[in-house]
């Protein structure tokens, strides 16, 4: 797990790992994953530091507090499951900056 902080741009809160930024927004990629990435909300806040981790072969990745230690006495703590998230990928920000890596949000069709 990465330590990173939470920023914030014109479009929302982000954080950026493994050259990609990742947003609480769903995307059309992310939706099939995980559907309960709900449109901006977030229990983050900018500034705030975060461990961060690629939710493996998909755009998603995990967010929690950095204060947290995953595991405790061999089991995986209560609080963490609790506080974490799931954001999704907007892009890469290889000579972009965070304002040119958004994908608006994927509103999946009724």
């Amino acid at each position: 797990m990465a330590k990173t902080k939470v920023r914030k741009d014109s479009h929302s809160l982000y954080f950026r790992t493994d050259g990609r930024v990742f947003r609480p927004f769903a995307t059309r990629d992310s939706y099939a994953y995980h559907n309960s990435i709900k449109a901006g909300k977030t229990k983050f806040e900018e500034d705030q530091e975060v461990k961060v981790g690629l939710q493996g072969r998909s755009p998603l990745a995990r967010i929690y507090p950095a204060h947290i230690n995953i595991k405790e006495s061999g089991i995986i703590n209560s609080e963490y499951r609790y506080t974490r998230e799931f954001w999704s990928n907007h892009g890469t920000y290889r000579e972009k900056s965070s304002e040119e890596c958004w994908v608006p949000e994927y509103r999946k069709e009724k």
